[in-house]
This record gives C-alpha cells, structure tokens and sequence, in this order.
C-alpha cells in the first residue's frame, strides 16, 4: 500500500452536518480509497473503501466492512459525493469510531479499479411507472419492477410499470428535460401523460427503444 498524502479539508454536507471525517468530494472520487478505523467499543476494525460509478460520472459507490465477523455494508447504487460522506460517518460512529481513530491509505492494486466493481456492479434501469394521468421517471438498479411496491405506499393511483431501458443518472436526466413540459412540478419527476411523452413510453414498450438513443 502506499501511504496517502494529509487529507485537510473535511467534508461538509448542504444541511450544515459536517462530517468528522477528513474527506473532501474529490478525495471521495479517487478510486481505491480505503481507510482503516479502531472503533473504541469493540476489538476488530472497520474497512471502507469507494470506488466510481461505472456507468454515472461523478457519482460513487461505497463499502464498509467492520471485522471481525465480516459484516458489511455497501451501496449497490451509486450517490453524490456528499452522500457517500454522511453515510460513511454514521457506519463509522454506529461501531463507536471517531476521526481522531481513522488511518487512511491508498491502495496500490484496488479490485474496483475504474468502476470495476465486482458483486456491487449491478444493471441499472430507467423506468416509467404510470399512475392515473401521470407518468414517473426514475432510475433503479436490478429489477425495475422492484420500485412499485415502495411507491406505491404513497400513491392513491394504481401504478403499473409502463416500460423500462438500461440508462442511468445521465440518461434519467435527459429524458426529464426532454419532457420537462410535461413536468408535473419544476423539480420533480412526475409527468403528465400525454402527447410526445406518452408516444415515447408506448413505443419502448413495444420497440425496446436503448436508452442511446435519448438526446440530451
């Protein structure tokens, strides 16, 4: 391993929260990050370790593996930056660590190299689910179908998985503003659905249309 320059800028998150760890955004997006952590109440210790998205730039996954017993922790989605540090820092605090106990290094050879994740790689999904008049536009990662039941708690409508196509962050944010007209309310990603939107769900639906042809 080689021993990593003194990381000085703390994290700090949009709701005031800072972090007790000595991470910044860019320091969260260099691959191969680990750091080793004595939490004060138990024996063993913890890795964490973050790694590139493979498929959104600018986003990351993350991994936490506190010893012994091997339990881990891990994203199988990719977050912001400023995510992925409040969430390491609870894992951390949960297991009674502080950042006066992390040690952090680099490592020389990392499995992750690239966003080459191995297990927490997992196929992500641009889904449109309808509900009465309105369309959603998400993104999820294994089965999109998996998303209806937890949306479905909060909606009055039946909602049905219209369509689907391969695409992430990227291709997410492309198709809202593409439809932003459409738009529910300015930041959301509900949808009226109607006209070149619902043109676009019901030929996927039947077409397979890739998630390369949406235009930014």
């Amino acid at each position: 391993m080689d021993v990593a320059p003194t990381l000085s800028s703390a994290f700090t998150a949009e709701d005031g929260f800072e972090s007790t760890l000595p991470l910044a955004p860019s320091v969260l997006l260099a691959h191969g990050w680990t750091g080793l952590s004595r939490p004060s109440r138990t024996s063993g210790l913890i890795l964490v370790e973050t790694w590139p998205s493979a498929n959104d730039s600018g986003f990351i996954h993350y991994s936490c593996v506190a010893m012994p017993g091997g339990l881990e922790t891990y994203s199988k989605r990719a977050f912001a930056p400023k995510w992925v540090g409040m969430a390491i820092d609870l894992i951390l605090k949960s297991h009674g660590s502080t950042a006066g106990e992390l040690t952090w290094t680099r490592m020389r050879h990392s499995p992750r190299h690239d966003g080459a994740a191995g297990k927490h790689v997992t196929q992500e999904f641009v889904y449109f689910v309808t509900a009465g008049a309105f369309v959603k536009i998400g993104k999820t990662t294994g089965q999109p179908g998996s998303r209806i039941a937890g949306l479905q708690t909060g909606c009055p409508y039946p909602m049905t998985l219209a369509a689907h196509e391969p695409g992430g962050i990227k291709e997410e944010f492309a198709l809202h503003r593409r439809f932003a007209a459409q738009r529910v309310r300015a930041d959301g990603e509900w949808f009226h659905n109607e006209g070149p939107l619902r043109a676009y769900v019901q030929a996927l639906a039947v077409k397979k249309i890739p998630a390369g042809t949406v235009n930014p």
